[in-house]
């Protein structure tokens, strides 16, 4: 079937209504003064980001009476009197709950890979800052050196002592642990020494040589 034309009245009169809407004669009214502003309240809001960079824990630093890598005084070896030496630590993290203190002879690898141990002192407090020379404060214990036997184990501080003609490093550490360490004093120093690595949470060490004389 085909589609009729459509009527040329009706397309007539549809054209003069378009013309019509287009330009009828008549000016828009200016606007009023205000008029310019937008109407609608804005909806969006600026975030306020926070820019400031979160603040770092301090680290953990040992001190003693010398330099890092330098020599440790006779006092604190076997040329002398040979008592441990006053240290200091800062940067203790406040989840700390228990402090250790050990010290290697990392040349000497005969009895462990990680160094033969000298001293291990467990159960100092947290609040502690540090060591007086020869003196352990209340609460804290010496446990097993390397050089003792399982049957005769030395609790003690073993003032470093070269073999002749050696030189030998000496690394005293301090660990902030987040656990007591429950084994007794007399655990063999490398197992001791292992149960510190596991519960320390920040550590610092300090060198040190001895020549032997």
């Amino acid at each position: 079937m085909r589609r009729s034309a459509p009527s040329i009245t009706v397309v007539l009169v549809g054209a003069l209504t378009l013309f019509g809407c287009a330009d009828d004669g008549r000016d828009m009214t200016p606007p009023r003064d205000g008029q310019t502003e937008s109407i609608i309240a804005p909806t969006e809001t600026s975030a306020v980001l926070d820019t400031s960079a979160p603040v770092e824990a301090e680290p953990m630093t040992l001190y003693g009476p010398w330099l890092d890598g330098d020599a440790i005084p006779n006092a604190h070896t076997c040329a002398e009197s040979g008592t441990f030496p006053g240290i200091s630590w800062t940067g203790v993290p406040a989840s700390t709950v228990s402090l250790a203190v050990v010290m290697l002879d990392t040349t000497d690898t005969s009895v462990d890979p990680v160094g033969r141990a000298h001293w291990v002192v467990i159960g100092i407090d947290p609040s502690v800052t540090g060591l007086q020379s020869g003196v352990l404060p209340a609460g804290a214990m010496t446990a097993a050196n390397a050089f003792g036997t399982p049957g005769a184990p030395e609790l003690a501080w073993r003032a470093p002592c070269p073999p002749a003609a050696e030189v030998r490093t000496y690394v005293f550490e301090v660990h902030a642990l987040d656990q007591q360490i429950e084994l007794p004093p007399e655990t063999p120093a490398g197992d001791m020494v292992r149960a510190i690595d596991f519960a320390t949470i920040a550590s610092a060490s300090l060198s040190g040589t001895v020549m032997a004389i």
